[in-house]
């Protein structure tokens, strides 16, 4: 089955949360996509230790509920104001539970990943930083210099299996925040039709590079035609002007294997 419409990925959608350890609405914050406020790495860190493991480990026999810490972390993963990359990391956290896991080792784990956390959140940060500051230079403090900008309109194609498939694509770019931006990328092939939701930055080359690097991740799928649909799929490109070229590949040791394509896109509006 070569089609894109027959492999499955893990989809990451929304579940209801524990009463007991659901997120509370107000949290620090660092970075924004459109107007989705991002909780900190220090917010996730103190709450992964403090109200997402109580009722875990039993005070009398210190026997831990493996299932209950996975489901938690699991639904913190899931959360729209958790960034992408670090639902990566809390993915890799909820892996390392076992059976019969201590109190101890569990802090020593989530001591490992805040500190990941933490330098993800200072790279995006500069990230952000840097964008702002190139604009700035280039074209008054517009975005536009970029031209990933909330309403742009891009046309054009992905292929996959080297061209063995093509879809026909419209990435209509839906919000626009210092580096990051969410975006709609339409795709049809035959009676195929559906669209992912993905989440991105923009970012400026190397040096003596004028273009930009682009880079989504897919999180979710809508208006689905027949067709199943691949989440957290990964796509890198370079962007100059109103050209956008790169490609896609499933992530390493996925059990549908080495699929991959490319895709070019235009400026439409």
């Amino acid at each position: 089955m070569s089609r894109r419409a027959r492999l499955v990925l893990p989809v990451l959608g929304l579940v209801l949360l524990l009463p007991a350890c659901a997120p509370p609405a107000a949290a620090p914050v660092a970075g924004h996509v459109g107007t989705v406020a991002f909780r900190s790495a220090k917010w996730i860190a103190s709450y992964l230790l403090g109200m997402l493991a109580e009722g875990v480990w039993d005070s009398a026999t210190g026997k831990s509920d493996v299932e209950l810490l996975k489901r938690r972390i699991e639904e913190l993963e899931r959360q729209s104001d958790v960034r992408p990359e670090h639902r990566a990391e809390l993915k890799q956290l909820r892996e390392l539970v076992y059976a019969g896991i201590t109190r101890a080792e569990y802090e020593r784990y989530v001591s490992d990943t805040s500190d990941r956390l933490t330098k993800i959140e200072d790279r995006l940060t500069k990230l952000e930083q840097r964008v702002d500051k190139l604009e700035a230079k280039q074209g008054g403090g517009a975005p536009t210099t970029v031209n990933v900008t909330a309403g742009t309109v891009w046309r054009g194609r992905l292929t996959q299996h080297n061209g063995a498939t093509v879809y026909d694509c419209v990435f209509t770019v839906t919000s626009r925040t210092g580096a990051n931006f969410e975006a709609a990328l339409y795709e049809k092939t035959g009676d195929v039709e559906l669209t992912y939701l993905v989440r991105g930055t923009v970012a400026p080359q190397y040096a003596g590079d004028t273009g930009f690097r682009i880079e989504f991740t897919s999180f979710d799928a809508i208006n689905v035609k027949n067709t199943l649909v691949m989440i957290g799929v990964p796509y890198t490109g370079r962007l100059e002007g109103s050209r956008m070229k790169g490609t896609w590949q499933v992530p390493d040791g996925s059990v549908y294997g080495k699929l991959q394509g490319d895709f070019e896109f235009d400026l439409s509006r």
